[in-house]
């Protein structure tokens, strides 16, 4: 006989493992909410840290500039600037206007009117790859084979003048290295090359260019007035020293592996027929020169220095605010000095000197105003020589010097250092080359294309390039029509 509570006891059975099954959902999806709940406020807590409000970086929108009320383009009283027509166009393409109004939809009917609009865009691929069909012969002559030439193609590489040219231009200009080159070359020219061949355009280039820089070396010597400087350099990691003679004309780079302070004769000789601007340094105590001049600059400095160390010493205060606010003015008579009379022009400089003696004169008894009384009356004349300057190129700061080491500095941050004598050498020629043609507005891979064809089976030509002849003389002869009236008598 059945058991009529069987199927009850087996329902039941059933019952307690669906609700045991239950249970343990249960518990699982709690642990689950709980995992989700945190990663939710981690997710947010990541936005607000990131200010995207959870829409990818806009949520909030960038700060925008206020609108200003003036119109646009040249405010009135001021004379409007365009950007010149180009003069040279390579190609031209025509766009036909629509036959119905793209607002409208109506018939446009044709005119003879255009509109002109320049775009400039970087074409995709700048090396191109030149095929030279070099025809052959036979001279009855002499019984020799004769092939043509290629003009402009260099007998000792596949790559074009130009290629070297770009690649110097990179390298001189912007502190490219190696490693940027090879990228240069692989993303721009899309043609992939090696350190090993970019090196050797670099120094075949250099080689073409160094008779060029020796030319400026003694240009250099014969230049009214130049500027010295030099900074720390590194060498197959040792310390070195880059030197730097510049004028408003060339600039000269010089990398001393030694470190000696000899640089200037050995490079420049022992006479130069121009005066010096310097940063106070006795460095051009073994060339002869026309005269010293020395930063004023580095004077100033000194005292607001001093005044921002000491401003309760009322004896600093007496003698740095002046003095201060004199070489200030000295510094100031630079550029004034077209706009002065004779007469106000030679009281200025009589009192520039005698301000400074003044000073110098005070019983100071603060050690640093005894110090620097000191360094008045010791060099005092130095101070002033380029306010009896008669070519208008001497200049009361080294500035000039500073800002051509200025590049060579943001390269040395970058590249760190040279790790042959060959590197020294060829960054030399280069820099100096490259920056004297931005100094005369000339375009440093022409020179380069022209010192690179003018090269011969002997060697580089002992001729400089042409260009940077031409824009050097151009350069000197509106300096000599600029100078400044002879009526500043020499100083006796």
């Amino acid at each position: 006989m059945e058991d009529p509570l069987a199927s009850i006891r087996e329902q039941t059975a059933r019952v307690v493992a669906l609700e045991a099954e239950n249970a343990a959902l249960r518990a699982e999806n709690a642990a689950l909410m709980k995992t989700v709940r945190a990663l939710t406020e981690r997710v947010a807590e990541l936005e607000r840290a990131l200010g995207s409000g959870g829409r990818g970086g806009q949520g909030t929108p960038p700060p925008t500039r206020p609108p200003s009320k003036r119109p646009r383009g040249g405010q009135p009283g001021h004379r409007g600037r365009r950007r010149a027509r180009p003069e040279h166009i390579d190609q031209t393409r025509e766009h036909p206007i629509e036959a119905s109004c793209p607002r409208c939809g109506g018939a446009v009917s044709l005119s003879e009117k255009v509109t002109e609009r320049f775009e400039f865009e970087a074409i995709e691929r700048t090396l191109q790859i030149i095929r030279h069909v070099l025809h052959r012969g036979w001279c009855s002559h002499c019984k020799r084979r004769v092939k043509a030439r290629a003009p402009f193609a260099l007998p000792d590489s596949d790559y074009g003048p130009r290629a070297h040219a770009t690649l110097a231009a990179v390298r001189a200009t912007m502190g490219g290295t190696v490693g940027d080159l090879e990228t240069f070359t692989c993303g721009v020219w899309q043609w992939p090359m090696s350190g090993g061949q970019i090196v050797a355009m670099l120094d075949r280039t250099a080689a073409a260019l160094a008779p060029t820089y020796w030319w400026l070396v003694e240009q250099a010597t014969h230049e009214p007035v130049l500027y010295e400087d030099s900074t720390s350099w590194k060498y197959d990691g040792k310390r070195a020293v880059m030197w730097v003679f510049t004028t408003p004309r060339l600039t000269i780079y010089w990398i001393d592996p030694k470190g000696t302070g000899l640089v200037p004769r050995s490079v420049l000789g022992p006479k130069i027929d121009g005066s010096v601007v310097t940063d106070e340094a006795e460095r051009f105590q073994y060339v002869e020169h026309g005269g010293d001049q020395h930063c004023l600059a580095h004077p100033l400095r000194e005292a607001r220095d001093l005044l921002a160390a000491h401003p309760e010493n009322p004896e600093i205060e007496a003698m740095m605010v002046p003095l201060r606010d004199h070489l200030s003015w000295m510094i100031g008579l630079y550029a004034r000095h077209g706009e002065l009379a004779a007469s106000t022009w030679l009281e200025y400089r009589a009192r520039a000197r005698r301000e400074l003696l003044r000073l110098a004169e005070q019983p100071w008894t603060d050690p640093d105003c005894m110090r620097m009384a000191k360094r008045i009356g010791r060099e005092v004349d130095l101070w002033v020589t380029f306010l009896w300057d008669t070519t208008g190129e001497m200049e009361p700061t080294d500035n000039r010097s500073e800002r051509a080491l200025r590049p060579a500095v943001i390269d040395r941050d970058r590249v760190q250092q040279n790790r042959s004598l060959s590197g020294v050498y060829r960054d030399e020629i280069l820099r100096s080359v490259a920056k004297t043609c931005q100094q005369l507005d000339v375009s440093f891979e022409t020179v380069a294309v022209e010192a690179l064809l003018a090269r011969t089976r002997d060697g580089p030509s002992e001729t400089p390039p042409p260009t940077l002849v031409r824009a050097f003389q151009a350069a000197r002869a509106r300096s000599a029509h600029a100078a400044k009236p002879t009526h500043i008598a020499a100083r006796s």
